[in-house]
């Protein structure tokens, strides 16, 4: 076989080479295109420019956004405020610095549908590079309808506690009192007949005023009476003076001047959440003064509660720390569309940093208006 020959069949096989991985490479990429379309949960991919590159079928249902209204748009378009502002500065930082805040991690945040609903969904991240380009892949599911059964079971638990509230204050509490009324009495006769027994009955009367004053304390926790009845902040300085006499402690607050919150789902479920860093600070972190501090930074509302405990430092502790009061207080704030961060300060001290979307708060928002300043 002449050269000529050899050289045209050579040809002729790289040429066929070529097609099949041509058809290979098309086969994969639409097999991967049938299985992003399938799948139930939504799947995003932005480029470097934050712009949406891959929107599938269940990112579509999500979202309600045809994948052709929002290729080549900047993500944030499926964002609420303040993260549809912060998105942007947040990917300029991740690019500067290599500190992730979701990427890698994944984390429950708020969607916005294109008919403006915000609902809740879990989120995860994960960065590829392909080619020299880097991308951006997002996994969502829309837990809304979790949240829905959640927050009704929440609400079973809190009508419990009331409940039980109530039978500690108008129930026990009362027939506390009326013992300790008995007792005191009879002290009186005994001393003022000079019979003997008249300072230990004393005491008892005494033992029982100071179990009657802890079931009504622990009452007034359990039904958040002046949450009800006063507010926000009056509630907050009542639950700082209990902790103070509970648990023999300094416990003050620090709230930003003009700020209350009168939703009552939102004030009960940061109540709740101050109630439980209170509670930690003391029982895990050994704590003898506890600051609570609420304002604005920025778009958020700003809820911190700052101890002078253990921290992180004693493994133990962080443990206990990552238990079921945290993953509460977690969730609470996932229903009102924000976040919690547990920090430790350079000192050792521990610090519950709860941050809430102000755009949740309706009373808040002319408020913010009138003025630029920022809490901490």
């Amino acid at each position: 076989m002449s050269n000529g020959a050899e050289v045209i069949l050579s040809t002729a096989g790289d040429i066929t080479e070529t097609v099949k991985k041509q058809q290979q490479f098309v086969h994969n990429e639409r097999r991967m295109q049938a299985i992003l379309d399938t799948a139930v949960v939504g799947f995003i991919t932005i480029d470097r420019r934050a712009n949406i590159q891959e929107f599938n079928k269940a990112a579509e249902d999500i979202f309600g956004y045809d994948a052709e209204e929002v290729i080549g748009q900047n993500v944030n378009i499926l964002m609420p405020s303040p993260y549809h502002e912060e998105h942007d500065q947040y990917m300029e930082n991740y690019h500067q610095t290599g500190n992730p805040k979701i990427i890698g991690i994944g984390r429950e945040v708020r969607g916005k549908h294109k008919n403006g609903e915000i609902f809740p969904m879990e989120l995860s991240v994960s960065e590829v590079k392909i080619s020299g380009d880097t991308l951006y892949t997002g996994i969502i599911r829309d837990i809304s309808e979790r949240r829905r059964l959640e927050n009704e079971i929440l609400q079973i638990s809190e009508e419990e506690r009331r409940r039980v509230g109530r039978e500690l204050h108008d129930g026990l509490g009362q027939m506390l009192t009326v013992c300790g009324l008995i007792a005191q009495n009879l002290a009186r006769k005994l001393k003022a007949n000079e019979l003997p027994c008249a300072k230990e009955v004393r005491e008892i009367a005494d033992i029982i005023k100071e179990a009657d004053q802890q079931a009504r304390t622990l009452a007034h926790g359990l039904v958040h009476m002046e949450l009800e009845e006063e507010g926000f902040r009056v509630a907050l300085e009542q639950l700082c003076q209990r902790a103070r006499r509970l648990f023999n402690i300094e416990c003050n607050q620090q709230l930003e001047q003009g700020i209350d919150i009168n939703d009552k789902t939102a004030s009960l479920h940061l109540y709740r959440i101050v109630q439980e860093a209170i509670s930690n600070a003391v029982k895990h972190g050994k704590a003898d003064n506890v600051n609570v501090q609420m304002g604005v930074n920025g778009g958020y509302l700003q809820l911190k509660v700052v101890d002078d405990g253990i921290g992180f430092s004693n493994p133990k502790n962080r443990e206990k720390l990552k238990g079921i009061g945290l993953n509460t207080m977690n969730y609470r704030a996932h229903l009102l569309g924000g976040y919690i961060n547990m920090e430790e300060s350079e000192e050792g001290h521990t610090m519950m940093d709860c941050r809430i979307p102000l755009q949740e708060f309706e009373t808040f928002r002319k408020k913010i208006e009138e003025r630029d300043e920022q809490f901490i």
